[in-house]
């Protein structure tokens, strides 16, 4: 689409493959500086983000907890 083609003009540098983590992945993009540290994390939409010692992000999921069906 046009929108992703801008997208990934805008952020040439292999941030386009976080595009599946859609919000998160759009206030990653703004921590550029912050994803090159180990360590680092984030509490996203979608779990706990985080950095590894080889710059990649991995993603906590938090429990659920279902009581009577709810």
């Amino acid at each position: 689409s046009a929108s992703l083609q801008q997208w990934k003009s805008q952020h040439p540098n292999g941030l386009v493959r976080l595009y599946a983590f859609g919000y998160d992945a759009y206030q990653l993009s703004t921590m550029q500086s912050a994803l090159t540290r180990p360590g680092f994390s984030y509490e996203g939409a979608t779990g706990t983000l985080y950095v590894d010692n080889q710059q990649q992000i991995h993603r906590k999921l938090a429990w659920g907890v279902f009581d009577n069906g709810l």
